[in-house]
């Protein structure tokens, strides 16, 4: 890939390359990409052709991904579906999708090989072929070793299935809600 401003032509379309915004005017993240199997980030291309010069498009950074969306229809789309700003909300982790850690906790991410021997680390890593395209996989990149995640997380789950369960409760409240009911019970008064 080139730099912001140069042209790579990729089959039979051209595009320009361009970063995509991370939020939009209306603070919606522009980035995820559209598909719920892919845990890819959208790019801002430009298109070359003679059907569409110049138009601005987006799509998924995993060419097997397939997902395309035209960025003023994007942005329409945003403003159709949302009166008000909304704040980008993590649901968790953004490379596995669990919602139960975050990205800088999960397992997944330079996880070990488990190959006797092997020194390497596996990658969270996700498929682009026609039988199994979107499925998260781990491969070591050191020695040939492949898992589908979803396997890795039975075997997981079947290791952990007699120890207690860790739980995370989030509570969503707003700051004046909160300081609403910490000064209700709250046992000390203000003099």
């Amino acid at each position: 890939m080139e730099s912001d401003g140069a042209s790579c032509s990729r089959g039979k379309v051209n595009v320009k390359w361009k970063s995509v915004p991370k939020y939009s005017s209306l603070g919606e993240c522009l980035d995820a990409c559209k598909r719920q199997d892919c845990n890819g980030i959208r790019k801002m291309l430009t298109s070359k052709t003679d059907a569409n010069p110049s138009r601005k498009f987006l799509t998924c950074q995993y060419s097997g991904c397939g997902s395309f969306q035209w960025l003023d229809e994007a942005v329409a789309e945003s403003i159709r579906t949302h009166s008000t700003p909304k704040q980008h909300i993590s649901e968790g982790c953004f490379e596995c999708g669990n919602s139960d850690h975050w990205h800088n906790e999960c397992p997944w991410v330079k996880n070990p090989c488990r190959i006797e021997g092997c020194s390497g680390t596996r990658k969270l890593k996700i498929s682009g072929t026609k039988w199994s395209n979107g499925e998260k996989f781990l491969r070591c990149n050191k020695c040939p070793d492949f898992q589908w995640l979803k396997d890795a997380v039975k075997e997981v789950e079947n290791v952990e299935g007699n120890t207690p369960i860790n739980a995370r409760i989030v509570i969503e409240a707003s700051l004046s809600d909160l300081c609403a009911s910490f000064k209700k019970d709250c046992a000390f008064k203000n003099k």
